[in-house]
């Protein structure tokens, strides 16, 4: 059986193949039939626009962290670019359809976006400190709980059985009366 190496190169894929087979080697057009190429991974996605912090731009050197289904996906710096309060994130690795939500320590941002291939979305976030709310807590009672205490279980004691021996019992001889005693005899 022959062995062979077949060596095809289209666009930028370079296709290796090492092969055992009867009779002749397959010509290159036969390889590239059988031959699947990867799929390429999904291109980023782009948001930009401009941060802004209870109604100001955001300072340059603010962090602005955008999360894919609430896992971090990807954090960014605050850079002028022209503009006060300017950021630009850039999210590989995520799947058509997953939702992006953004943060910045210390404030709350209402704005979410959309996760889709290759999409540049210019999207301004608007970031509050969150307002604080009147809460009513329940003051709990503390209760008693029993404190648990070790009891004795006592240990059973082996004792012996006796087994009782049988004792020969001396019985009348058969046919005789009165107070006659047989007893058996064991000659050696």
């Amino acid at each position: 059986m022959p062995k062979f190496l077949a060596v095809l190169l289209v666009g930028t894929w370079l296709w290796l193949a090492l092969a055992t087979a009867p009779g002749p080697a397959p010509t290159s057009a036969a390889l590239l039939a059988d031959a699947t190429p990867p799929t390429a991974p999904p291109l980023p996605h782009t948001f930009w626009g401009v941060l802004t912090l209870d109604g100001t731009p955001a300072p340059d050197g603010t962090v602005v962290s955008a999360y894919l289904d609430g896992g971090l996906a990807v954090t960014a710096t605050v850079s002028d670019g022209g503009q006060s309060g300017w950021y630009q994130l850039i999210l590989a690795n995520g799947q058509n359809g997953q939702v992006v939500t953004f943060g910045v320590t210390g404030y709350v941002i209402p704005q979410t976006g959309v996760w889709t291939s290759g999409a540049i979305t210019e999207l301004n976030l608007t970031a509050n400190h969150p307002t604080a709310t009147a809460t009513s807590t329940a003051t709990r009672t503390p209760t008693r709980t029993p404190t648990a205490t070790a009891t004795r279980t006592p240990t059973p004691t082996r004792t012996s059985t006796v087994t009782p021996t049988p004792t020969r019992t001396p019985t009348s001889r058969p046919g005789s009366s009165g107070n006659a005693i047989y007893l058996p005899l064991v000659w050696k």
